[in-house]
């Protein structure tokens, strides 16, 4: 029994994990409703301080009479149990992906210790990541324009960073490798396609709520009607193409055809290559900077390290190069998207070929000998 005591523990931490999920991660971003009152609290807290005319001018505004100096009152949001379609179906995939995680490493836990303890570290290191990042890219929201910083704490008002909560996993990974006195990149490799499923999670439960969409378009079974326009269910083909990255991985890491001891770093790589263009085709408003933009820098945030990693010595300085004129050409692309009287798939064509460039590139110059993968990490 002692030896299945560490996979128990896993475990119950997916069930954990579960309800976590379905209780905390209502949305995406702060639930439309929540926004609104939080607005109409600082109005009605500014109305309440002002004076003379200003304090008229409030009251009208707010459709009500200047009120009085009182007390101010106490605005104790408490948490309440309520779930959301999008943490139903985010819930389940989390409970299907941690199950299978906890039966595949859970049937040799003494070989699986340090991936066992990751996964126990990641459940709450990752709604801390993925709530944190969130708040962080929003942080002048928070402090300024609804002048509530205690509101993000309330991590069941909505608000999630998808690359917070991977970031944090990835964390957990090392410090689960540190407490089973294992090698990190050991973990680290053996937590990548899990990583990638969870990444994949994410995407499915928006297109189940028919979120994360992009510009007007038609194509068959990639379209959602929002106010009576079709518009490209970017979040369907998120899930598409990361579910063909998955396969591609799995292949060329069974075939022996990429170095398994480099798994982490290339599926870091691609998965973000890939989810610059995705993240760009979520809105229209492209020279507005804004979360989609913050996630577009974050994944760059996390291919570049990676390809550093897995580049030879003498590529290094060149792929920085690389990425500065990747940046500069999305740039470009993002203002022409926004300004030009070009038309967008066409831009988006050049967009997907620098993207293709940058990533054919980056895998060229990846060194594939093992002992450099061991003096990189």
């Amino acid at each position: 029994m002692k030896k299945y005591g560490l996979c128990l523990l896993a475990a119950l931490m997916a069930v954990m994990a579960t309800f976590a999920v379905l209780f905390l991660c209502t949305h995406g971003s702060m639930l439309p409703e929540k926004r609104t009152e939080y607005y109409e609290q600082k109005a009605k807290a500014e109305a309440d301080s002002a004076t003379g005319a200003e304090a008229e001018l409030m009251a009208l505004l707010l459709g009500a009479a200047p009120a009085a100096p009182a007390e101010e009152e106490k605005n104790v949001a408490s948490f309440s149990f309520q779930t959301s379609d999008f943490s139903g179906a985010l819930a389940i995939f989390t409970l299907v992906f941690s199950l299978i995680y906890v039966f595949f490493y859970g049937r040799k836990p003494e070989e699986n210790k340090g991936t066992l303890w990751a996964y126990i570290l990641a459940v709450p290191l990752g709604l801390i990541g993925a709530r944190l990042l969130y708040c962080l890219t929003d942080v002048v929201f928070y402090l300024k324009d609804i002048e509530a910083p205690a509101a993000m704490l309330k991590m069941w008002e909505g608000g999630l960073s998808l690359t917070g909560a991977l970031s944090c996993i990835a964390l957990a990974g090392v410090m689960g490798a540190k407490i089973a006195n294992e090698k990190p990149l050991h973990v680290l490799n053996q937590l990548a396609p899990f990583l990638l499923l969870f990444a994949i999670s994410v995407p499915a439960a928006n297109t189940y709520i028919g979120a994360g969409w992009g510009p007007e378009v038609s194509l068959p079974l990639f379209f959602v009607n929002v106010n009576h326009q079709k518009r490209l269910d970017t979040a369907r083909l998120t899930v598409l193409i990361l579910i063909v990255l998955w396969f591609v991985l799995e292949y060329l890491f069974r075939k022996k055809k990429l170095p398994q001891n480099r798994r982490f770093f290339y599926t870091a790589f691609l998965f973000g290559c890939v989810m610059v263009p995705l993240e760009s085709l979520r809105r229209d408003g492209h020279m507005v900077w804004g979360f989609v933009h913050t996630e577009m820098l974050y994944a760059m945030m996390i291919a570049l390290p990676a390809g550093l990693v897995l580049a030879k010595k003498n590529r290094r300085i060149p792929l920085l190069i690389a990425t500065a004129l990747l940046a500069g050409a999305v740039i470009g692309l993002e203002f022409m998207l926004d300004r030009s009287a070009i038309n967008d798939w066409l831009l988006y064509g050049v967009y997907l070929l620098c993207m293709a460039g940058y990533i054919f590139v980056g895998l060229k110059w990846a060194n594939t000998s093992c002992e450099q993968a061991k003096n990189n990490v």
